[in-house]
């Protein structure tokens, strides 16, 4: 279904800059909440195929992927896909300039980057939700390259998934 944070910020001339919500609806809902959205007509059901085509367009959108995160991990209902420039979290955080943690739980995950591999572009930097990525100065190497700031990092799995696809990092 597509996602309401989203559709509320085109409502009011705000397109996001990352997916068009509109042609690709990216929310994804499953057990009940996905009955739920399939019988009121909000929503539709999606081939295994469609899914898997639905989270390439995602990744390559660099859109975050968010799950319920309790110890649990019980209400398995919705996974959104948020960008900073639409999230209902997001938004007012950064409006207040608040710490993005006051509402986020840091995952057991650290991400990295490869030096090696890092070609320098930059789009990781860019494509980070939290700010976590930083380019600087290797020895023996003539582009910057991306380091991962591990205070500022959440645990996303993010930042060096494309180092090792070749997509981005």
């Amino acid at each position: 279904m597509p996602c309401s944070c989203r559709l509320c910020n085109d409502a009011v001339g705000k397109t996001c800059e990352h997916i068009d919500e509109v042609k690709h609806p990216s929310c994804l809902q499953f057990n009940r909440s996905a009955d739920y959205v399939i019988e009121r007509g909000s929503g539709r059901e999606l081939s295994q195929k469609e899914a898997i085509e639905l989270n390439d367009l995602i990744e390559e959108a660099g859109l975050l992927h968010i799950w319920a995160n309790n110890s649990g991990l019980t209400s398995l209902k919705v996974s959104c896909h948020c960008c900073r420039d639409c999230c209902m979290n997001y938004v007012p955080i950064d409006m207040k300039k608040l710490d993005i943690g006051i509402i986020w739980e840091k995952s057991r995950y650290q991400a990295f980057t490869d030096e090696e591999t890092c070609s320098g572009c930059q789009v990781c930097v860019v494509r980070c939700q939290f700010d976590a990525i930083e380019m600087v100065k290797v020895a023996g190497a003539k582009k910057l390259k991306a380091r991962v700031i591990a205070e500022k990092c959440f645990g996303c799995g993010r930042a060096c998934w494309g180092a090792r696809n070749r997509r981005w990092g």
